[in-house]
């Protein structure tokens, strides 16, 4: 995929995003958020794969599995694709932490344009909507947008309206295969190429779990032949037993309504889960990393 890509690129030079502020910072470690991990701020440009690469490639060595946590209006569509080619060679995660507006407007997380198509390669896509509060009730701001790409103006118009043409079929062609492998519904593929470039085309955080699902259908299917899983009703048991401990703030709380005995099994059960499927995917990436280039 990632030859195909640098072909295209050879061709149609850049594929951009509205004009953004700042170029991408991409690195293994956030100023905002603890942990390691793929951070990509700011517009995404040629060159970012390499350094997306180089950050996975630190966030492994540490022993922790790669996840890219995004937030990028968009920028060129072509080193996107690329980068979203790493997230699934590396069956990451892509996460998108949503931030309170009432604290600082300005800083609305956002995933925009081809930062979407990082997003949606992930095994496992997590979007938080923005928020502010408004007395009891709280407002919530997409941060999944969507439009359609477009030509580097400055290739553009050097270009006969033939050549144009034939240009633009080449990239609708390429991105609509792209998303398509990422179980992009078609209907809203087809929106998106009916959104100006300069506009964008909102999806909430509760269409895209509708439309798309949090967890890739081939990655659930494989971690449970592989490592296991609680069952439906283990699973609801236990997501109530970890609410009620949130909220007292007592680890070790049971709810009344189930032994003790059953809720330590439980935690257990989904721990060895847990550390099943991430010693797979850690090992699976360090495999991955070290033969990239």
């Amino acid at each position: 995929m990632i030859g195909r890509i640098v072909t295209l690129t050879a061709v149609v030079l850049t594929l951009s995003a509205p004009a953004t502020s700042s170029s991408a910072t991409i690195s293994a470690t956030s100023n905002i958020h603890e942990g390691l991990a793929v951070y990509i701020a700011g517009a995404i440009e040629e060159g970012d794969y390499k350094a997306a690469l180089a950050a996975a490639r630190q966030v492994s060595k540490s022993g922790t599995h790669v996840d890219f946590v995004l937030d990028s209006s968009g920028g060129d569509v072509v080193e996107a694709m690329k980068i979203g080619d790493l997230v699934s060679k590396l069956h990451a995660r892509t996460i998108i932490w949503g931030k309170d507006l009432g604290k600082d407007p300005k800083a609305a997380s956002k995933c925009f344009s081809s930062c979407f198509l990082i997003f949606i390669a992930g095994r496992e896509r997590m979007a938080d909507d923005n928020y502010r509060y408004a007395g009891a009730s709280k407002e919530k701001f997409p941060v999944l947008g969507i439009h359609r790409p477009f030509i580097n103006p400055a290739l553009n118009k050097r270009l006969g309206l033939s050549d144009a043409e034939a240009a633009y079929s080449r990239v609708e062609n390429m991105v609509r295969d792209y998303m398509r492998r990422f179980g992009t519904p078609h209907d809203l593929i087809d929106l998106m190429f009916t959104i100006p470039s300069g506009d964008v085309r909102f999806v909430t955080k509760d269409e895209f779990k509708t439309r798309f699902g949090y967890e890739r259908p081939y990655f659930d299917e494989w971690s449970k032949a592989k490592c296991g899983s609680l069952t439906p009703a283990e699973a609801q048991d236990y997501a109530a037993i970890l609410a009620e401990r949130i909220m007292s703030g007592n680890e070790k709380h049971t709810p009344s309504r189930v032994s003790e005995g059953y809720a330590e099994y439980l935690v257990k059960k989904n721990t060895e889960v847990r550390a099943c499927i991430n010693g797979a995917i850690l090992k699976h990436q360090r495999a991955v990393l070290t033969s990239e280039k």
